[in-house]
């Protein structure tokens, strides 16, 4: 590489930068960056960080075993005071690396440890100089990740934990269903928990977050389990009484991570609520975060009933999403044939549930945030509940200040009770409520959103209104909404419901850019005031393209401006 070249001129900070965020996305990143330049070489290897996070994965090897020497040969290392050539070098990426090396690279650092087993195993002299040498380093670990598709595999090398680690402070376990694009069926017959678990989490007292991944400890202790601060659960197949006394063993958790995860009953996934009936509360007196994602809806009321956590800060809920039922007219339907009055009896019935399950799942979700007084952060996304029962929720927490609705239905009701006001002027519920944002939401009106604005004015204004891809928001309804804040501050994200566009040309990408003046118009309001003042308001209104000219296109036209992000390109570099 020429030394002209603006990559052989970072500075050694900048470049330690750059390798570490080289390094969370790539385990071959130290081998390749030694091979850029004489430069980055020598910066990588006073990067001691770089080569602390060692990561040894087996799951797409071939059947061929590699060969032993290669652990602990450092030949192969490109250290020679050279320019590399490329075209004749040895190609690191992919090869078995000197561990070794590596931990003496790594210097004092904490490490961060991964040995992830795919199907095709190496040989077992191999594996045992591998583990030989990840035990080594154990006392300096301060996350492990280990990845097997057999559970008892991941047992064994559990039970291999047993030594000290006083620096650990993450481990992650995942089994089975990450490897399901080649699992056998007979991972079925294994049983979900695992007996090392406990062993293991007893020899970290420093551990503060646990995830499993398709498994579950065999036993509990709540001696054991207690010192952690964040627990997730992803893929976790048990039953609800199981899942209580699992909870219940973390009673002193911070952050609560349930993702896709199945409740069963007998030996399949239940859809009767009547198999969801609490059978006691759990209690979770310093539980801060709760993050619930991809349930099945009565199973999400039973998580939502038989939580407790007065001091609840933020809760997430994420749900499989949308839900589309056919319609069809009555005259379509007389005139059917018997399949297609079948087919509409199905719809009917299938709505029916829907409509019994949104009244189950809104009255769990208004149990829930009935004990938690002071929820700041509230994320809903295809939570399918009433237009009441999403208004009940949001009575109680006079401290909520960020709320954000995807697939919601959210209408009248609830922006007229977030819009009342008292005899004095004050607003009557989520007094505190500065960041609203709103995506995909079918039924709300551009005089919603402008009346909510009007309403929550001095101390109780929005500073933040995202709204993106509402059916009926318009341009004009946005402009409207920034009418109405007094203040002329509050920041407005609008992405209209008809734009999506592709980024197929890179024309966009140029920073030097100009504005086009034809873009440009000019609003003069005459909208009454209310007394504070007789004179029209000139609003310039500014079109933009990309998220990344909204801050430079406002900062040009001045503080009256309505900045409009008129299109989304996904993949655009912003």
């Amino acid at each position: 590489m020429r030394r002209q070249d603006p990559i052989s001129r970072l500075n050694a900070d900048l470049a330690a930068e750059v390798f570490l965020h080289w390094v969370a996305v790539d385990k071959d990143a130290p081998w390749m960056a030694s091979m850029v330049s004489r430069l980055w070489r020598k910066s990588i290897l006073s990067c001691p960080q770089a080569w602390s996070i060692i990561r040894v994965d087996f799951e797409d090897k071939p059947l061929s075993e590699p060969p032993i020497q290669l652990l602990d040969d450092l030949e192969w290392c490109i250290e020679e005071d050279t320019e590399p050539d490329l075209e004749t070098t040895y190609e690191p990426r992919g090869r078995p690396r000197p561990l070794a090396l590596w931990l003496e690279r790594a210097g004092s650092c904490p490490l961060f440890l991964s040995l992830i087993l795919g199907r095709t195993y190496p040989a077992v002299p191999y594996m045992c100089r591998v583990w030989d040498k990840l035990l080594s380093a154990i006392g300096r670990a301060q996350e492990i990740e280990l990845g097997a598709e057999s559970r008892m595999v991941v047992d064994v090398i559990l039970e291999l934990l047993s030594d000290p680690a006083p620096g650990l402070r993450r481990l992650s376990v995942k089994c089975g269903v990450s490897f399901l694009r080649k699992a056998d069926p007979w991972l079925d017959c294994e049983k979900s928990s695992l007996k090392s678990l406990l062993q293991a989490v007893a020899a970290a007292p420093a551990l503060y977050a646990l995830t499993l991944q398709d498994c579950l400890p065999s036993t509990y202790d709540r001696t054991a389990f207690s010192r952690l601060r964040e627990l997730t659960l992803m893929d976790v197949r048990c039953t609800p009484g199981g899942l209580v006394s699992l909870l219940a063993d973390f009673r002193d958790l911070e952050v609560l991570d349930i993702n896709s995860s199945c409740l069963l009953v007998g030996d399949a996934l239940s859809s009767s609520s009547q198999e969801f009936e609490p059978s006691r509360s759990i209690r979770l007196r310093k539980l801060k975060t709760l993050k619930l994602t991809s349930f099945h809806t009565h199973a999400l009321a039973f998580l939502l009933r038989s939580l407790h956590a007065p001091l609840l800060r933020a809760l997430e809920i994420r749900c499989d999403g949308p839900i589309i039922f056919s319609v069809r007219s009555t005259k379509d339907v007389e005139a059917g044939d018997e399949e297609t009055k079948r087919n509409k009896t199905s719809e009917d019935e299938r709505m029916h549930t829907f409509l019994d399950e949104m009244v189950t799942l809104g009255n769990a979700l208004v149990d829930l945030v009935n004990t938690t007084p002071y929820l700041s952060s509230l994320t809903l996304q295809y939570v399918y509940i009433k237009d009441p029962a999403l208004a009940a929720c949001l009575h109680p927490l006079p401290n909520l200040q960020s709320l954000t609705l995807v697939g919601i239905f959210i209408s009248d009701r609830t922006f007229r009770a977030l819009s009342q006001q008292s005899s004095r002027g004050k607003v009557s519920i989520c007094q505190q409520l500065k960041h609203l944002e709103l995506e995909r939401c079918p039924f709300v009106t551009g005089r919603m959103l402008a009346r909510l604005v009007n309403a929550r004015h001095g101390g109780y204004r929005l500073t933040r209104l995202n709204i993106i891809r509402c059916e009926k928001i318009l341009e004009k309804d946005i402009t409207a909404a920034w009418i109405c804040d007094y203040s002329a501050s509050m920041k407005i994200y609008y992405v209209p419901f008809e734009a999506h566009l592709d980024d197929t040309s890179d024309e966009d990408d140029e920073d030097d850019e100009e504005y086009d003046a034809t873009l440009e118009k000019t609003f003069v309001d005459e909208y009454n005031h209310r007394g504070r003042s007789d004179e029209p308001k000139e609003v310039k209104i500014k079109h933009v393209y990309r998220e990344k000219d909204v801050h430079r296109a406002a900062k040009k036209m001045g503080p009256n401006t309505v900045v409009i992000h008129d299109m989304s390109f996904p993949h655009a570099p912003l």
